[in-house]
This record gives C-alpha cells, structure tokens and sequence, in this order.
C-alpha cells in the first residue's frame, strides 16, 4: 500500500525536487522557449502577410499583363490597318505615277517617231529630187543630143514660163 499512499517524505522530497526543476525551467528555459516560439510566430506572421502581398502583387501584375497584352493587340492591329492603307496608298501613287510616266514616254515616242518620219520624208524628197535631176540629165543628155530637138526644147520651157 505504500506505493499507492506515499509516505509523506516522499511527497515533500518530490514536490520540493518538482519546485526546483520548475524554478529551474523558469528561471533557464522557458523564456528562452517562449522567446524562440514568439520568434518563429512573428516570423510565420510576417512570411504570411509577405505572402499575401506577394499573392496581391502577382494578381496585379496579371492584370497589368492582360492590360498590355490586350492593348498591344489593339496596337497591332492598328498598326496593320495603317500598313494597308499605307500599301494601297503607296500602290495607287505608284500607279498613277506609272500611267503618268507612260503617258509621257508615249508622247515622246510619238514626237520622236514624227521627227524621224519627216526626217524619212525629207531624205525620201532629197532622194527622188537627186534621182529626179538625174533622171532629167540623162533624158536631157540623150534628148539634146540632137541641136534641133534642143532649140524647140528650150523654145516650149520659155513659152511655159512667160504664160505663168
């Protein structure tokens, strides 16, 4: 039965050895513990504030991301519609060029082949004048071979004159 009814030695020895190791704990341990769990909740208090403003921040830059996304693609796009209206503007100025320009090389090649076909009948008449005098020369030579046909030759050239 004593096991289960100390004797009362034993209860002061135990509680004057519980009192000690409790004023030994108190007095060493626990504000050491108590000062590193207080640590380690603030430390977990402030990597969860962190946290969240890191889960904020990544929320605004995913909208800030969509924002520029969306407005880039409405800039593309508007770029793209300029291009084109750039292109068809430059196309139709190039197009207007290319019929002035080949309006202007049709009316020189006209003026060119005018002045090359008067230059064409020019040495045409040059050419049949010198064939014509040479023609005449030999006719005349062959006709006033003899001096009467000559003298009426020369005879009917004066008349022709004189009625003119």
């Amino acid at each position: 039965m004593e096991l289960i009814m100390p004797g009362l030695g034993v209860i002061f020895w135990m509680t004057l050895a519980f009192a000690i190791v409790v004023y030994i704990l108190r007095r060493y341990a626990w504000k050491p513990i108590l000062n590193t769990i207080k640590d380690r909740e603030d430390n977990i208090r402030r990597s969860l504030k962190r946290s969240e403003k890191i889960e904020k921040e990544i929320k605004e830059l995913k909208e800030t991301k969509e924002r520029i996304v969306s407005e880039t693609n409405h800039e593309k796009v508007n770029i793209i519609e300029q291009a084109k209206k750039a292109r068809d503007e430059i196309l139709k100025e190039a197009r207007e060029k290319a019929i002035e320009e080949s309006k202007k090389i049709i009316e020189e090649s006209k003026k060119i082949i005018e002045v090359e076909r008067k230059k064409a009948e020019a040495q045409i008449k040059k050419e049949i004048a010198v064939l014509s005098i040479d023609m005449a020369e030999k006719i005349l030579v062959s006709e006033l071979s003899d001096k009467q046909r000559h003298k009426q030759l020369v005879l009917d050239s004066l008349e022709k004159i004189s009625l003119n």
